[in-house]
C-alpha cells in the first residue's frame, strides 16, 4: 500500500497544528487524524497568556527550557501575522504584559536573583508599589505589597489561534481526519509504516508525529512507555459590561484574564492524574477563593461558564520532542502548561528535524531517551 502522506501527525491540539502548517507550508503532504475535532483539548481549555518571563521568574524552569520559551515567545509576531493572512481568522493578540501580583517580602525574595537574571540579559521587568499597582488595574483592590509586570510577555485567543494554524495548514494542502480515533502505530522491522484506527482503517505515512497530548502513551504495543499524564486544569468565565482589568493579572495560584466581547476568564486549579475533563464545584470553590485575595469585583457574582482541561504533563514537568527508538516516529508532547508558549518553536524544531535531521537548537534536553 503507497503512503497516503510524507507526514502523518496524531491529534489536532496546538502542537499538532502548529506543526502540519509548517510541514505543509514547505512542500511535504500531511496527514492530521484527530479522535474528535481541532483543538478540543487542552488547547481549548487554557487562558492564552504567553507567559515566558513571568514562567521564568517564578517556577525557576531549567536554562535550555526558558532559553525555548523566549524564542517561542519571539516568534509571535510574525507567526500571528502570517496565520491571520493565511487563514482568515482573528486570533486576538495583545502584547500589553502581565502582572504578577507579591503578598509578602518572602515571594519578593523568592523570586529576586531570578528578577535580577533577567534584567542582566536585557529582558524588561518593572516593579510596581500597590498605589501603582491600582492606577494602572484598579481591580485589584485587596491588600498587597506591589507587583512585576513583564510587559514583552503577550496573551491571545488560543482557541483561535488553535483554529488559524488548522484552517493555514489546509491552504497549503494538509488534509484533516476528525473524529478517527488511532490505536496503534504500525512498525516494520524497527520503522514506522503507518497506524491503524479503531475502525480498522489503515494510513500508511514514513513519518508519524504523536502530538496526542495527555493521551500520548495510548499505543501499550510499543517497546517504550511515554510518560505523559494528564493535570486537570479548570476556568471560569464571566461577563462585564466594562472589564475590571485591561491586562492580565496573576498570582502564584490564581489569574484573571480580560478577553474579547468584555469577557474575563478567572483560573485555575492544578489537579494531578485527574482523568476526566468534568468540572467541578470543589474547582470553582479553589479558584475564587484564591482570585478573592487580590480583587472583590467577582463578589456576588455567578460565572456564566466553566469548564475544565487535561494538561499533558511528564515526570520533570519538561516537554517531550524529538525522535524516538523506532525509525520515523518523532513525538511532540508533554508541554503541561506552556502549549501554547511553545507552539510556535516546537512547529519550527520538529519541522527542522523531520526534513533536515537537525534542529537550530538542541533538543537533547527534551530527548524521550531521558526517561527510557
Amino acid at each position: 500500500m503507497k503512503p497516503v502522506s510524507d507526514v502523518l501527525i496524531i491529534g489536532a491540539g496546538i502542537i499538532g497544528c502548529s506543526i502540519a502548517y509548517e510541514l505543509a507550508r514547505a512542500g511535504r503532504s500531511v496527514l492530521v487524524i484527530e479522535k474528535t475535532r481541532v483543538g478540543a483539548e487542552a488547547s481549548s481549555a487554557a487562558a492564552g497568556m504567553i507567559s515566558a518571563q513571568l514562567s521564568h521568574a517564578t517556577e525557576h524552569p531549567t536554562p535550555s527550557f526558558f532559553h525555548l520559551q523566549i524564542e517561542s515567545r519571539a516568534l509571535f509576531p510574525k507567526v500571528v501575522t502570517e496565520l491571520e493572512k493565511e487563514s482568515g481568522l482573528v486570533v486576538d493578540f495583545k502584547q500589553n504584559g502581565i502582572f504578577y501580583l507579591l503578598f509578602s517580602k518572602k515571594e519578593m525574595s523568592a523570586m529576586q536573583s531570578r528578577i535580577q537574571w533577567q534584567k542582566k540579559h536585557s529582558l524588561p521587568v518593572e516593579w510596581l508599589t500597590a498605589s501603582q499597582l491600582r492606577q494602572r488595574e484598579p481591580g485589584v483592590d485587596q491588600p498587597l505589597l506591589g507587583a512585576f509586570y513583564f510587559p514583552k510577555d503577550p496573551q491571545v485567543d488560543n482557541v483561535q489561534l488553535t483554529l488559524a494554524y488548522a484552517e493555514a495548514a489546509k491552504k497549503y494542502g494538509a488534509q484533516f481526519l476528525l473524529e478517527h480515533t488511532v490505536k496503534r502505530i504500525l512498525v516494520e522491522k524497527g520503522s514506522v509504516k503507518g497506524v491503524q484506527t479503531s475502525a480498522g482503517r489503515v494510513c500508511r505515512s514514513p513519518v508519524i508525529i504523536n502530538a496526542c497530548g495527555s493521551g500520548a502513551g495510548f499505543d501499550k504495543n510499543l517497546p517504550f512507555r511515554i510518560p505523559v499524564f494528564p493535570v486537570r486544569g479548570q476556568i471560569l468565565t464571566y461577563h462585564f459590561r466594562k472589564l475590571p482589568f485591561q491586562s492580565p493579572v496573576a498570582t502564584s495560584s490564581g489569574y484573571c484574564v480580560p478577553r474579547e466581547r468584555n469577557r474575563l476568564l478567572v483560573g485555575t486549579t492544578v489537579e494531578f492524574h485527574r482523568y476526566h475533563k468534568n468540572a467541578t464545584v470543589s474547582g470553582m470553590r479553589e479558584i475564587l477563593s484564591d482570585v478573592s485575595r487580590f480583587t472583590s469585583c467577582l463578589t456576588g457574582l455567578t460565572p456564566y461558564e466553566q469548564w475544565a482541561g487535561l494538561r499533558p504533563c511528564t515526570p520533570d514537568h519538561l516537554p517531550i520532542l524529538g525522535k524516538t527508538p523506532i525509525q520515523g516516529l518523532y513525538i511532540a508532547g508533554g508541554h503541561f502548561r506552556d502549549g501554547i508558549l511553545l507552539a510556535p518553536i516546537t512547529a519550527k524544531l520538529m519541522t527542522e528535524l523531520v526534513l533536515k535531521g537537525k534542529t537550530s537548537i538542541s533538543l537533547k534536553p527534551f530527548s524521550l531517551e531521558r526517561f527510557l
